[in-house]
């Protein structure tokens, strides 16, 4: 009971002090606010360099090669450190192979409805040239036919049968030669008169019949022109029409080219993180970039990235180099975003934005950082008011 009353008791004092302390005027604050500096700004000293997190990387960027997620690959064809020049095929992957048959597929049956194309036009083209010379025979046929004076012979031997009928009549009619005339005589130049016109008759219906037959080949052989003519050109239009099968060769040959992974640019081959038999995900299988010039991209605090300007001297420091590296600030983005680098200072801002700055490397460091790309360096940008 004794303690607990000496607890209270000292309890209370402390209570009564503070009371008292809170009342009463603090004499040395008053000193403070009375002096001649209480009317002065406070000026901040001025700023000699910002300092952000940057990472090192080829000039242009890292160029990540992906590929088709969920296929194998087959065969890696490059190997870190390797360089390469543009259009180099850099892996395969399961389904080029497909792909290549496909286009084996196409190349062949465009192949086989040429050469069958291409043949039946010889033959259509050999059609029209039979049937062309059939029908110039025939016109020629004709023509010949209508050109020759038509049964000559028979109507000379039909003149001469009744002249020589009218002469003999005459002397049988005249008193003085009747007597040497025979009745048989006139009977038989009378038949003789008739069979001439017999034979003219049928001279005239064979050459009647002959001049329809030779129109009638003309016309067949115009019919059979006229047939093989349309062959040709149906088969004339069946090899253009070769066309859709060449275009479905083209775009299987097009589908198997854009399935290649070909290195976009000339450059190094910095990382390989996938191996034969692995399946592709969503993360680049290769990472490659030109190695000849180096930059760092730093993410200084959007508050300060004012203060940068083109041209200015930068430190990158890390404990992984064996030495600072030099540079100058050679571009300064216009987007504000979250930074993805992470400030090792604890007592850095959380909750900030940054503006992308690109800082080139002079060369004589480029051997230095090439060794540790994507390293995560502290940048120091000297400024002009140092």
């Amino acid at each position: 009971m004794k303690r607990l009353g000496i607890a209270l008791a000292l309890a209370s004092l402390l209570l009564v002090g503070l009371g008292l302390g809170w009342m009463l005027p603090n004499p040395w604050a008053a000193g403070r606010l009375s002096g001649p500096e209480a009317d002065a700004k406070i000026v901040p000293a001025p700023l000699a360099r910002v300092v952000a997190q940057g990472k090192l990387q080829p000039a242009g960027g890292l160029v990540n090669i992906f590929g088709p997620p969920g296929a194998k690959i087959v065969e890696l064809l490059v190997e870190e450190g390797e360089t390469v020049e543009p259009g180099r095929e850099l892996l395969r992957y399961t389904g080029q192979q497909t792909l290549e048959l496909q286009v084996a597929l196409a190349a062949s049956r465009t192949g086989d409805l040429k050469l069958e194309l291409q043949q039946k036009t010889v033959v259509a083209e050999g059609g029209v040239a039979s049937a062309s010379a059939a029908l110039r025979n025939a016109e020629l046929n004709l023509q010949q036919a209508e050109a020759e004076p038509p049964l000559t012979t028979e109507r000379d031997r039909l003149e001469l049968a009744r002249k020589r009928l009218e002469g003999i009549q005459q002397l049988a009619d005249d008193p003085d030669t009747g007597r040497l005339i025979s009745p048989w005589k006139v009977a038989e130049q009378k038949l003789e008169l008739e069979s001439a016109e017999r034979e003219l008759a049928r001279a005239e219906n064979k050459f009647a019949t002959t001049r329809q037959s030779l129109q009638l080949a003309v016309d067949a052989a115009r019919g059979n022109l006229d047939t093989a003519e349309k062959s040709l050109e149906l088969a004339r239009a069946a090899l253009n029409a070769l066309r859709s099968a060449e275009l479905s060769e083209q775009l299987a040959s097009q589908q198997l080219s854009d399935s290649r992974l070909l290195a976009p640019s000339s450059g190094k081959v910095l990382r390989v993180s996938s191996r034969a038999g692995d399946t592709i995900g969503a993360t680049p299988v290769i990472q490659m970039g030109a190695v000849g010039a180096l930059e760092c991209l730093a993410e200084v605090n959007d508050s300060l990235v004012g203060r940068v300007k083109l041209g200015q001297p930068c430190q990158l420091l890390s404990p992984a180099l064996p030495r600072p590296l030099r540079g100058t600030v050679s571009g300064i983005g216009r987007f504000v975003g979250v930074p993805s680098l992470r400030d090792p200072d604890p007592l850095g801002l959380v909750d900030r934005r940054a503006v992308e700055v690109k800082i080139a490397l002079v060369e004589e460091d480029v051997p230095v950082a090439v060794e540790l790309l994507n390293l995560q360096v502290t940048v120091e940008i000297e400024l002009e008011n140092r």
